[in-house]
């Protein structure tokens, strides 16, 4: 299981959400908009056994894959601002998203 590493100073707090995925690409955060500067995005699978795909700053309609996320796993970015799409491999697992902004 990856570890998760904040190194954004000064975060004021973080904004959660989750929800189901299926197969199907699906956008779980969109891009933000001016004036927002999100400065810290954290993305989690909470399934203990499926992987999830992750694609950054792309349409759903035109995603043909992206990166893997295993079961449990997470990713962290400083200073993105795009749209963030997912889907399962299989089943329904959660997917969570924490983001802070200035």
């Amino acid at each position: 299981m990856a570890n998760i590493q904040i190194s954004s100073p000064f975060l004021p707090s973080f904004t959660h959400a989750e929800g189901s995925l299926t197969t199907s690409w699906v956008e779980v955060l969109p891009a933000s908009v001016v004036p927002e500067r999100r400065i810290s995005l954290i993305i989690q699978n909470k399934d203990a056994a499926i992987a999830i795909e992750v694609v950054l700053n792309n349409s759903t309609s035109t995603a043909t894959g992206g990166l893997n996320l295993a079961a449990g796993a997470s990713i962290s970015l400083d200073n993105y601002k795009g749209a963030v799409q997912a889907r399962s491999a299989s089943g329904t697992p959660i997917i969570h998203i924490a983001f802070a902004t200035a």
